[in-house]
Order: structure tokens, then C-alpha cells, then sequence
């Protein structure tokens, strides 16, 4: 997920299941996507409690599909 003000982010959701992240740096995080694909709202949330969100298309390398 690139951006800005990433740099202090706390959560990130896919739809309403937390997902694992990495900050590379205040433009940059890196997040793990659940498994299969599909369009979901995600929100990411930073250390003052604000939450920027959006919907995407996302598929996990596991789902088979591209």
C-alpha cells in the first residue's frame, strides 16, 4: 500500500479480518493478503486513530488466480 503518513500505522483490515503489515517507510507498508481474492474494503489505521479507507481488488498467490 503505498501513501503518506504511513510511517506510524497500528492495523490494517481486509474487510473485517486484521491482516499482517510491515512499515517500509512513511509512504510504504507492505501488507499479507487473506488467502483467495476478491473486492474488499480496507482500512488502514495509524497511531492517532485515523483510518483511511478504500476498496480494492486483491488476489493472494495462493488463490491460483491472477
Amino acid at each position: 500500500i503505498t501513501g503518506t503518513g504511513l510511517l506510524y500505522t497500528t492495523q490494517v483490515t481486509f474487510g473485517t479480518t486484521s491482516v499482517a503489515f510491515v512499515v517500509r517507510n512513511d509512504g510504504k507498508i507492505v501488507v499479507t493478503v487473506p488467502a483467495g481474492s476478491g473486492t474488499e474494503t480496507v482500512t488502514v489505521v495509524t497511531h492517532d486513530g485515523s483510518g483511511t479507507t478504500g476498496r480494492f481488488k486483491y488476489s493472494s498467490a495462493s488463490s491460483g488466480k491472477a
